[in-house]
């Protein structure tokens, strides 16, 4: 690999050192996963999606950065020239062909509006509604509105229960033992 300039050369390390750091963190979530699945008593073999899913980009990586054969890399990108949506220049191409759609499809919508554009109708002003005032006696007193009460849910309380003596187990008589002391 020839490197002209010494930035070239730095940046080419910069992706060495990434390219590392992803591919250590891949071994250590396969490992996890491996762990996983082992002790969960095996069945299927869930963790090869994770192999293949990041593997498969991190063996491309690897193969343009010449870790590998680079003819994996070109490979790769032969395959891409192939396909039309993976194409460097299939965004421009994608952007421009739409942009001239949407030209030909206003000019055809403007067109359209033309032809079926008539006079303007007027339209008569909407009438105006009286609005009556509420008429208030001077011999009814108003009352302040009360708040009606729904009816309240009755809470009782309990009253505690009294626990009457608890029966215990009748006490052993033990003979009570006499001094004797004799004086001899």
């Amino acid at each position: 690999m020839y490197f002209k300039t010494q930035d070239a050369l730095k940046h080419h390390v910069e992706r060495l050192k990434a390219f590392y750091n992803e591919f250590y963190s891949f071994l250590i979530v396969i490992a996890f996963s491996l762990l996983v699945w082992l002790l969960s008593d095996g069945g299927y073999f869930w963790p090869v999606w994770i192999i293949v899913l990041w593997g498969g980009p991190i063996f491309f990586k690897a193969s343009k950065l010449e870790i590998l054969d680079i003819s994996y890399y070109k490979l790769l990108c032969s395959l891409r020239d192939q396909l039309p949506f993976l194409k460097k220049s299939w965004e421009s191409e994608k952007l421009q062909e739409l942009q001239k759609n949407l030209k030909e499809s206003d000019k055809t919508i403007v067109d359209n509006k033309a032809q079926h554009v008539k006079a303007p109708i007027k339209k008569a002003a909407p009438k105006k509604m009286a609005v009556k005032k509420p008429v208030i006696s001077k011999n009814v007193t108003q009352k302040a509105p009360t708040k009606k009460s729904s009816p309240a849910k009755s809470v009782t309380k309990k009253a505690p229960i009294k626990k009457g003596p608890t029966k215990t187990a009748p006490a052993k008589k033990t003979p009570i033992k006499k001094d004797s002391h004799k004086k001899a």
